[in-house]
């Protein structure tokens, strides 16, 4: 079942263009066996803002067809169809009013007049008004074509034409609805949650606060440091994985099987920096290893809150950079976000020409000024008079030699108008106007970099670890079971352990980090 989808992963490897095209081809129009009481829908009861719907079946081990059947469920009747095709809310095709007026009569908050009314006008104040539509039903016949590869070869690939087709969307939209999703809430929940905990100590630093506050404050940030390096980890040995299963794809059977061949374990680590050295990936691991720092600090100075205030400024910022860019998984965010980050790394260029030329100027200044002054004024005066224009900036640039009179050297009039000229008018201007210009450029691939960046993001829940313990039926049943743990469960024990003084807060901290990362791992069940 899965010789198609290796043979699709070695084109998106070879040539994603032409992966592009053959998921093209891969992607065809259902066969309806029984088309007199169940033919393939043309018309389709969707909300305004909806574009498309997917649902994802697993491989069932059978021979897959060579095109796949729209055709009831085992069990139903010849013209009713099965639910995940006609449900008014979660439905493939949902067939038009009839099929809302069967999910109202099966819906218990039908009984709360006021509770539906309310619905009803919120769902239409967000765009879930229902109106007909003509619809084309399609499938994709790639078998399990929802693992880690497919989303790594979408993450790494260049081309992001692939991402304005509906069944790359719908594969991605398929991995976040199904799996990621609860599991990313939880992880913004987490991050927000130990910001309020940073703000609390900086507020009730200089005051004596409650032993239990600090207890149960200082555990849960603790818990949160560890949970993201073992996050960390888990993702680091995944891409590990990822890196040889590639590098192996890549080879022919031949180079494979020699002992001689090229592919070994210092071609596979070379791999894996390249995947896992980015940008995101260092600024994520900095600012853990600065909080767990932190949080080892506090603890080793009795929990004096008010120490280390530059460190705790340091992760305070950092952190709140990081649940920023955490919020780029949502489409209200992202699409507005990445841009900003596509046009700031295509202005690399003025970057270093800004700053050699701010280099240059530093270094005129402290030929020009006295030995006397100290090195850190020069410097703070320089960025005011260079990037600010701040007026004591320009009085030390006046102050560079001075005439009979007291009065400004003429070359220090020539070095102010010359610097002003050519760096606070022209580069500075230049700066801006090129960052406009690489944001509209950014601007216009919005789209398909926020599908490509969800794919990445759902690459790395993906390789976290999981656990399938809880016998849930559907994705929702479980969300359910394991909320209901974190609630009654995980959070009484971790109140109640803070509360014992004579237990160890450096043995609490583990013992919630670890029950964290089980609820995790038990809402990413494959």
């Amino acid at each position: 079942a899965s010789v198609v989808r290796e043979r699709w992963l070695a084109l998106m490897d070879l040539s994603p263009r032409a992966a592009a095209d053959y998921l093209d081809a891969l992607t065809a129009t259902p066969e309806a066996p029984k088309k007199d009481y169940y033919p393939l829908p043309q018309t389709a009861h969707f909300a305004s803002t909806e574009v498309f719907r997917w649902h994802y079946k697993p491989a069932d081990g059978a021979a897959p067809r060579a095109r796949p059947e729209w055709s009831p469920e085992a069990g139903s009747t010849n013209n009713s169809g099965p639910k995940w095709h006609c449900h008014a809310r979660k439905g493939l095709a949902p067939k038009g009013p009839e099929s809302l007026e069967v999910y109202d009569q099966n819906d218990r908050l039908r009984k709360i007049p006021w509770l539906a009314s309310a619905r009803r006008k919120l769902q239409k104040r967000m765009g879930g008004q229902k109106i007909s539509t003509r619809v084309e039903v399609k499938v994709v016949c790639i078998p399990d074509i929802l693992c880690e590869e497919v989303l790594d070869a979408l993450s790494r690939t260049q081309d992001l034409q692939i991402f304005a087709k509906l069944a790359t969307q719908a594969i991605i939209q398929s991995a976040w609805q199904s799996r990621v999703i609860h599991t990313y809430y939880s992880h913004v929940g987490y991050r927000a949650t130990e910001l309020l905990m940073l703000a609390w100590w900086v507020y009730a630093a200089p005051s004596k606060v409650d032993t239990f506050a600090i207890r149960c404050s200082w555990t849960f940030v603790a818990a949160c440091a560890v949970r993201e390096i073992v996050n960390e980890g888990m993702e680091m040995i995944g891409c590990w994985k990822l890196a040889s299963r590639r590098l192996r794809r890549s080879k022919t059977a031949a180079e494979n099987d020699d002992h001689n061949c090229i592919w070994h374990a210092q071609e596979t680590f070379g791999a894996f920096l390249e995947d896992w050295l980015t940008m995101g990936n260092a600024f994520d691991a900095a600012t853990t290893l600065s909080l767990l720092l932190l949080v080892s600090l506090i603890w080793l100075h009795g929990f004096e809150l008010d120490s280390n205030k530059e460190l705790v400024a340091f992760v305070s910022l950092s952190r709140w950079m990081q649940l920023l860019i955490t919020l780029r998984a949502f489409s209200w965010v992202g699409q507005k976000l990445l841009p900003i980050f596509q046009s700031t790394a295509a202005m690399g260029g003025i970057f270093v020409v800004t700053a050699f030329t701010f280099l240059g100027f530093l270094h005129a200044f402290y030929a020009l000024e006295d030995t006397d002054k100290r090195s850190r004024d020069i410097f703070v005066n320089a960025i005011r008079f260079l990037f600010i224009g701040d007026g004591d900036g320009i009085d030390m640039v006046l102050g560079f030699g001075t005439g009979p009179d007291g009065e400004p050297s003429v070359g220090a009039i020539a070095l102010l108008s010359f610097s002003f000229f050519l760096f606070s008018l022209w580069i500075m201007n230049l700066f801006i106007a090129g960052t406009d210009q690489a944001y509209e450029q950014a601007l216009e691939f919005a789209h398909t970099r926020f599908q490509q960046e969800r794919a990445c993001i759902c690459l790395q829940c993906f390789l976290r670890p999981t656990l399938n313990l809880l016998p849930a039926r559907t994705y929702r049943e479980l969300v359910i079971i394991v909320r209901c743990l974190q609630l009654l469960v995980l959070a009484p024990l971790w109140l109640a352990m803070a509360y014992i003084d004579s237990l160890p807060t450096i043995a609490i901290a583990p013992a919630l980090a670890a029950g964290i990362v089980a609820c995790e791992a038990l809402l990413l069940r494959p």
